[in-house]
């Protein structure tokens, strides 16, 4: 499975990216705000990826950052939203403004994004509430692998969630993603029990 490339941005478009490395250039298809990010990068960049293959569609996309690629993840298991959708969305939003309107239930406010009428803002609401966390370095962080693995433990999803928000919030947590991920874990289940 990919998980980024490497190389010297060769062209972008509106929708796109293209990363040329060791003699091969990538077109990725990209939010507009990767695509500005990106744009006037000088030498060799990290792109994060997606790759998404279906029986007849193959296609790789990129992101500014290894946050944007988890929140796009997260809004492909909202029933109705694809890729490009998802792209689209993160276009007209930040991680962290998402976050907010999802756990305010702000239906209105997601449904004034592009793309996302009432009902698809309404299953958004559904489907991502308590799974998008801002911790305390502004980040946005999908936070229901932990949620679901302390619920497999016996533990009551909302306090769960409740836990791992508050676990967030502080300042102290490693800087790895796994090492972060198994420490939040581990206090939320020394908290929980």
């Amino acid at each position: 499975m990919f998980n980024s490339l490497t190389g010297a941005v060769s062209a972008t478009g509106p929708d796109y990216v293209r990363i040329q490395t060791g003699g091969i250039e990538w077109h990725l298809e990209a939010s507009g705000r990767t695509v500005q990010r990106l744009a006037g990068s000088r030498g060799e960049v990290r792109v994060p990826v997606y790759l998404y293959h279906r029986e007849d569609v193959m296609r790789m996309y990129g992101f500014a950052d290894e946050h944007e690629r988890r929140v796009f993840e997260e809004l492909l298991t909202v029933s109705g939203i694809g890729p490009r959708q998802a792209l689209k969305i993160l276009t007209g939003v930040t991680a962290r403004e998402l976050q907010q309107l999802v756990e305010h239930e702000d239906v209105k406010g997601l449904s004034s994004l592009p793309g996302v009428g009432k009902k698809t803002a309404e299953k958004m609401v559904f489907t991502l509430k308590g799974t998008l966390i801002t911790s305390a370095d502004g980040t946005t962080e999908p936070v229901s692998d932990i949620v679901q693995a302390l619920a497999a433990m016996g533990f009551e999803e909302r306090r769960a969630t409740e836990a791992v928000r508050g676990i967030l919030s502080g300042d102290d947590l490693p800087e790895d993603a796994g090492a972060r991920e198994s420490e939040v874990l581990r206090r939320a289940i020394v908290e929980l029990s």
